[in-house]
């Protein structure tokens, strides 16, 4: 019984087999059935492999983002052999990436008769050597990188160089070597293979060359918003530039609400939603490890206020300035000492190490040490007088090792300025005058805004005086009535109402102008009471189109 029933479906079978293929063969409507039918699921099949086609999600594509060099306008390079500087690309945390490379343009000068070495690093890995011609050289270098290169926030590039230069002597009188220059232009970028969509809102950010075209706005509130994040992104390493309505390139905008950080602007490319969305800028383009935001209390490292702390090899002297504003540091105080700390290499019996301490060019500190000990501490006390808005502190260490010969150069000497080294703010601080204003700034509320429209000259000069005296983290209003401390922008025609209407009908607390007319590097701004003579002076020599600050507050307790 078994045999025959498996005979019986072997002949059905053989005659279903039979029978599909005679059909088949013939040109009939059956078989342009099966071939639409197959040709329908393989196109259906595509569509679902491919992102479910242009009614499902968003196409994915393999990009190529170029990131431009970070601070395209400020001279970036190595002068002088020896030398080194480390640069870092920052990689945007949007994930997505399969690849990339380092597209680095040099220009380097050499002088006749010299013969130099550069050396790039990624990431502490020696990636390529160039020997660099004498004359004017243009050099195009592309460094392929790594997985692990793409898994941290940024891409460190470290470049050296080492060569000997004579000037046309016979043998060198300048062991330092200055004869040699080499420039990182700003044509430089990190190139980033990513997986994303093909058109994307962060996409646009990431690849947006700097300076970042911020639209100003015409309304009032728009505009105080726009000078406010200009002055935040540029403290934070980004540069900005704001733009009016007639501007039709790549550019961004500030709107207060949205559901996202970063999404699609009405009258710009892309629209940063609030604070999340200039932080979020700021984390796509900022070069610096630290930030100021997380200068939340003293002590604070030179880690935070320069990228200079890592060992450095030099010939008869090394220098480090460690520049610092007291609207960037915690409570907007001014540090009264500064505790250094250097990590030398040994010197030869006998000899010592000078070290000098100066701070904005004013010698505090002078000391001669034995060169046996390779740590180095000093704690310099920082006068209050001798400090502004904008600061710098230099740190001057000299190998005083003796040259036997003007045709011998002698060893280099190495040097690292340890990231303990410390600023403190413990004392008494100033009563009056800037220090006074920038620290009650930081310990009350406080609404900037505008008197009226201001063109984009003018919101630019107000956003960079913002960023002198305005504390980093500075508890902003957008409600004037609400904050404790108003600034206010005006022009010439607003302060001259302002002082008629004064002096008129006196009001009770203090008033105090800001102007951009400060004689030094140090105080590059002014600061005059309304109520003196001096402001009737200030605003005869104001210009219509020049701009200045009120700030309303309270008598200190």
């Amino acid at each position: 019984m078994k045999d025959l029933i498996r005979l019986i479906g072997v002949g059905a079978l053989v005659f279903f087999v039979v029978g599909f293929a005679m059909i088949y063969s013939r040109d009939s409507g059956f078989r342009a059935g099966v071939s639409a039918f197959i040709a329908h699921a393989k196109a259906a099949l595509g569509r679902t492999l491919s992102g479910m086609g242009q009614g499902g999600a968003p196409e994915m594509a393999v990009a190529e983002l170029r990131l431009p060099r970070p601070k395209p306008n400020s001279w970036m390079g190595l002068t002088g052999f020896p030398d080194q500087m480390e640069l870092r690309f920052p990689i945007p945390a949007m994930g997505g990436f399969i690849g990339g490379d380092l597209d680095l343009r040099f220009e380097a000068q050499l002088a006749e008769g010299g013969d130099g070495l550069l050396s790039i690093a990624v990431n502490g890995t020696r990636r390529r050597e160039i020997v660099l011609n004498t004359g004017s050289r243009a050099y195009n270098i592309r460094i392929p990188l790594e997985p692990a290169d793409l898994l941290g926030n940024h891409a460190l590039v470290q470049l050296s160089a080492r060569g000997t230069t004579n000037s046309g002597q016979i043998c060198p009188a300048d062991s330092a070597n200055w004869g040699s220059a080499i420039a990182l232009l700003p044509e430089s970028a990190l190139l980033l293979r990513s997986i994303r969509e093909a058109v994307h809102p962060e996409t646009d950010l990431v690849t947006m060359p700097e300076p970042l075209n911020l639209r100003l706005g015409t309304d009032l509130a728009a505009q105080a918003i726009a000078v406010w994040a200009m002055q935040r992104m540029r403290r934070a390493g980004v540069e900005v530039a704001l733009v009016d309505d007639t501007h039709s390139g790549p550019s961004i905008e500030i709107v207060e609400d949205g559901h996202e950080p970063v999404g699609r602007g009405q009258n710009a490319t892309v629209a940063l939603h609030g604070n999340d969305g200039i932080a979020q800028a700021i984390s796509f383009h900022r070069a610096e490890l630290s930030t100021l935001d997380a200068l939340a209390d003293w002590p604070v490292s030179v880690g935070h206020l320069t990228p200079e702390t890592t060992v450095r090899n030099f010939r008869g002297s090394r220098r480090w300035h460690i520049p610092y504003r007291i609207a960037d540091l915690p409570q907007g105080r001014m540090p009264t000492r500064f505790d250094l700390a250097l990590r030398t290499s040994v010197l030869a019996d006998d000899l010592d190490w000078v070290v000098r301490v100066s701070l904005n060019g004013n010698l505090l500190e002078t000391a001669r040490l034995p060169g046996s000990n390779p740590d180095i501490r000093m704690s310099v006390v920082l006068p209050t007088d001798k400090q502004g808005l904008s600061n710098t502190l230099l740190v001057e260490l000299v190998d005083t090792s003796p040259n036997t010969s003007i045709c011998r150069v002698g060893p280099d000497a190495l040097a690292q300025l340890l990231p303990e080294s410390h600023f403190t703010a413990a004392g008494s601080q100033p009563r009056d005058g800037w220090g006074a204003l920038v620290r009650q700034l930081a310990e009350v509320t406080v609404s900037p805004g505008n008197h009226g429209p201001v063109d984009v000259v003018q919101a630019t000069r107000a956003a960079a005086m913002l960023g002198k005296f305005l504390p980093t983290n500075a508890q902003t209003l957008v409600a004037p009535q609400d904050a404790e401390i108003t600034i206010t922008l005006v022009d010439k025609a607003r302060l001259a109402a302002v002082l008629s209407e004064r002096a008129a009908r006196p009001q009770p607390g203090q008033m105090l102008l800001i102007t951009d007319t400060g004689g030094s590097l140090v105080n590059p701004l002014e600061l005059t009471p309304l109520e003196a003579d001096a402001a009737q002076g200030l605003l005869a020599r104001m210009h219509a189109t020049d701009i200045a600050f009120l700030v309303a507050r309270t008598p200190p307790p």
